[in-house]
């Protein structure tokens, strides 16, 4: 069950989980998942147990290196286009 956050307004987390970090990226949890094992995206850290999260600012770094549309490759019928 989700709990409400403890943080002051306006301080946002440093690390967030993966539901999270595949919304901050603007794309499904699957298509993350799938991010982050072709290296586009950084890999979890293990904050304990087997609890795991993403740094934000390690996110962003990688958005950043994203290609930009023109630079890609033309995709396939794989490729996600929710920007239409």
């Amino acid at each position: 069950m989700p709990r409400g956050s403890s943080l002051p307004t306006g301080l946002p987390p440093d690390v967030i989980g993966h539901d999270a970090a595949a919304e901050f990226v603007s794309v499904s949890p699957g298509t993350f998942g799938k991010m982050v094992a072709e290296g586009l995206m950084p890999s979890p850290i293990r904050l304990y147990g087997n609890r795991k999260g993403w740094i934000v600012s390690e996110l962003r770094e990688a958005i950043g290196k994203l290609p930009r549309l023109q630079d890609a490759p033309a995709g396939g019928p794989d490729e996600e286009d929710t920007w239409r």
